[in-house]
């Protein structure tokens, strides 16, 4: 027999990497949805937020969400680190939303 999945374990399984759900409450807002070490190495940091950020918005797309988003950026502010990574990934949520703003 087949495991069955529910609809919420699905969403939940494919989160993208950087998502820590470790502290998950029923809200969803004591979770750390940025938990991303820096490499030190500035421009492959900003490459990477952008590759996250990508992950992001596939993930948002894939279930019609953008929750993720938002809870996203709440835990970059909250977490109090504006370095490369932040910025890539900031960058390319803005690029999206600009361009999406133009359909």
């Amino acid at each position: 027999m087949i495991d069955q999945i529910t609809p919420e374990e699905a969403v939940l399984a494919d989160l993208p990497s950087f998502v820590d759900l470790e502290n998950l409450d029923a809200r969803g807002i004591d979770a750390n949805f940025w938990r991303v070490d820096e490499s030190r190495d500035h421009d492959a940091d900003i490459m990477r937020g952008e590759i996250l950020a990508d992950q992001a918005l596939a993930y948002c797309r894939l279930h019609s969400n953008p929750t993720l988003i938002g809870f996203t950026l709440r835990s970059i502010v909250f977490n109090g680190r504006m370095g490369p990574l932040e910025c890539g990934f900031i960058g390319r949520i803005a690029t999206a939303a600009a361009v999406g703003s133009h359909n």
